[in-house]
């Protein structure tokens, strides 16, 4: 499998998404567990943030969102 280099954080992050989902249909495939397999991929997860911001504007996107929205502003 090629692997290409990311400078983007989001772009590793939507990979990182693909290659553990990719990671789980092979082990089904491989192993043939007792089990069935099912995976579920949300169009947005929101959390606390996991370290200080120093302002707004460099919150990640699915937080501006929802900050946008309780300022009054549209998303």
């Amino acid at each position: 499998m090629a692997v290409e280099v990311v400078t983007e954080e989001w772009k590793g992050y939507s990979a990182s998404k693909k290659f553990a989902e990719k990671a789980f249909w092979d082990f089904i495939k491989q192993e043939k567990p007792n089990f069935v397999g099912t995976t579920v991929n949300p169009s947005l997860i929101f959390g606390p943030i996991l370290g200080p911001v120093a302002s707004a504007d460099k919150l990640n996107e699915s937080t501006a969102t929802y900050y946008n929205i309780i300022k009054g502003k549209a998303p």
